[in-house]
């Protein structure tokens, strides 16, 4: 008797398409976002008033840009805590 081609194939797919929809939703270790976050100023920033990039703890790369608020002024390499405000996060201020 030979093996129905058709139906290893379809369960083949039905593993790859829970795979897929797995690794879209977060993975097995899907994180919660953190409400606060620390991080520095990128080094590369001008200091000219735009949103800064940010290096997040943990990670070497920076992101962004941030919005802040408007009491602070972003340098580059200030040490700074930013909230998740809605979805996103802000740069509260220089830490101290």
């Amino acid at each position: 008797m030979k093996p129905n081609l058709n139906q290893g194939a379809g369960a083949l797919l039905q593993v790859i398409r829970e795979e897929v929809q797995r690794q879209l939703t977060g993975g097995r270790r899907k994180r919660e976002p953190r409400q606060h976050v620390l991080g520095t100023i990128d080094a590369a920033y001008a200091n000219d008033g735009s949103r800064p990039s940010v290096v997040i703890d943990g990670d070497p790369s920076p992101i962004g840009p941030f919005p802040y608020l408007s009491h602070y002024e972003p340098s580059a390499g200030d040490r700074v805590l930013l909230a998740k405000s809605g979805n996103k996060y802000v740069v509260t201020g220089k830490i101290v």
